[in-house]
């Protein structure tokens, strides 16, 4: 019986009904993971030969249901069962991730998108690796190299440009009133737009405090956060509070529509960095370049680890300079 132990809990590698099985007991004492694994032997029975799709339907059941954006991962796979067939685990290979990535790019994909395809495929071979033990071992493969992200900024005069055009459309279609609103609240809390749609006024915001708070159902990271007001988004969230449980009643397709709608007819239609999520971007800008640390950045936006907030570090030029300045202190 090959037992050994990674952190506190011993794990098991070795046959297990004709199968090789890797996966963890769940116990931290050796004689209670010795009875896990006598108990699998006698009474359960690894499946052999699993197929593409029944591993998806575990997957969803037991891991992405439970996930924000379980759905899109339940439905890459769907399309990746769609290019490979409905092929046994154990049969994928590195040859059939180059024809996923082919037949992605024939499909109109970008490198980026395909990238989330794969990464839906490698959590489920991981799933069947790790927890399920149907799998000894889980393939290699190499994303597309992405472009680093959008980091267009908006600028003040763009600001009242696209302000004014809000104001001057509010009264022919009902979502252009809630863009007077919104796009002012997204540039002053760096929320993401859906955190933003999802707002309520009896669980997220809090008037007294001046606080929004993003839980963790909400949180692409899964984190909770607290993000303070300005006084400009506390003004419009105090006002847009007679009007309802939600200070942005909209859809996420129909909010960006609008502000499409509004880029074309500002002469900005060719710009495709330029959107709503450019309001995130401007936000981070703003509070580094008035010496924010991007520690407060990281934790204010809600990114999972320093990678993502480090794309603004370039903006920290007070931070840099301080550090050129102790070259000149030693002479």
């Amino acid at each position: 019986m090959a037992l050994f132990k990674r952190g506190d809990t011993y794990h098991f590698k070795g046959m297990l009904h004709g199968v090789q099985v890797r996966k963890s007991t769940g116990k931290a004492l050796l004689r209670e993971a010795e009875a896990v694994v006598k108990s699998w032997e006698s009474t359960t029975p690894v499946i052999q030969g699993v197929k593409l799709r029944q591993a998806t339907e575990r997957a969803f059941r037991e891991h992405w249901q439970l996930n924000r954006t379980g759905d899109r991962d339940y439905q890459n796979m769907l399309a990746i069962v769609d290019i490979l067939g409905d092929k046994a685990l154990p049969d994928i290979s590195a040859q059939d991730v180059a024809v996923i990535k082919e037949a992605l790019i024939r499909r109109g994909k970008q490198p980026g998108t395909v990238n989330r395809y794969l990464a839906s495929l490698r959590t489920l071979l991981n799933l069947a690796y790790r927890s399920w033990g149907v799998l000894d071992r889980v393939i290699p493969f190499q994303l597309f190299r992405e472009h680093p992200g959008r980091i267009r900024t908006i600028t003040e005069q763009e600001e009242d440009l696209f302000m004014r055009w809000f104001y001057s459309k509010a009264l022919e279609r009902p979502v252009f009133r809630v863009m007077t609103g919104l796009v002012p609240v997204l540039l002053d809390t760096g929320l993401r737009l859906s955190e933003a749609l999802n707002l309520t006024y009896s669980r997220h915001i809090d008037l007294e405090q001046g606080t929004v708070k993003v839980f963790p159902d909400q949180a692409k990271s899964r984190k909770p956060r607290t993000v303070p007001l300005t006084r400009r988004a506390l003004r419009i969230l105090k006002v847009r509070r007679k009007g309802g449980e939600k200070p942005f009643p909209v859809k996420k397709g129909a909010a960006s529509r609008a502000f499409t709608e509004a880029k074309a007819a500002l002469g900005y239609g060719a710009d495709k960095e330029l959107c709503l999520h450019a309001c995130r971007h401007t936000y981070a800008s703003k509070l580094i370049n008035r010496g924010a640390s991007l520690f407060d950045v990281q934790h204010l936006l809600g990114h999972g680890s320093t990678y993502m907030t480090e794309r603004y570090s370039h903006l920290d030029v007070s931070r840099l300079s301080l550090a050129v300045k102790l070259l000149e202190d030693t002479k």
